[in-house]
């Protein structure tokens, strides 16, 4: 189980400067295998994309976030 405050504490720790978002990124995509999504990937743009859930399903939902902070 992913303890919520300790994912904090690993994002603030990370670096996560404009221009310098790989490290906060890490964590994130870290995060999202850790809670076992289907898909992950990054865009060109270094963005973290994560899927879970049933794969033949129309439902959707996006959480969309910065880590340049």
């Amino acid at each position: 189980m992913l303890d919520v405050v300790e994912l904090t504490q690993r994002l603030v720790r990370a670096s996560g400067l404009s221009g310098d978002e790989r490290a906060s990124a890490d964590v994130a995509e870290s995060a999202m295998r850790e809670l076992g999504y289907r898909e992950i990937f990054r865009n060109g743009y270094g963005s973290v994309i994560g899927l879970i859930g049933a794969a033949e399903t129309d439902i959707a939902a996006l959480f969309d976030g910065h880590t340049d902070v």
